[in-house]
């Protein structure tokens, strides 16, 4: 486990790395490492936090809308 944890982090590290050096080359453009950790994480997070956003809002909205009752109570329920 613990050597499988580690290729995860080197994993991460390699591919902040990959984006910096790419920047660098093509566009000349020299950016700091965190500045790639926080643009991965971006992209990485724009992937998932959508579809959790819509898995509460919805079933919330459906119900809202076909039994004409309140979103802000469908929500709440939902989430």
């Amino acid at each position: 486990m613990g050597v499988s944890i580690l290729f995860l982090l080197l994993g991460i590290l390699v591919l902040n790395l990959n984006w910096k050096n790419i920047l660098k080359q093509s566009f000349n453009l020299n950016i700091s490492y965190k500045d790639a950790v926080v643009s991965n994480g971006l992209s990485i997070f724009t992937k998932y936090i959508p579809g959790k956003v819509l898995v509460i809002m919805g079933r919330a909205l459906y119900i809202s809308k076909k039994y004409n009752c309140s979103l802000k109570n469908t929500t709440v329920a939902s989430l």
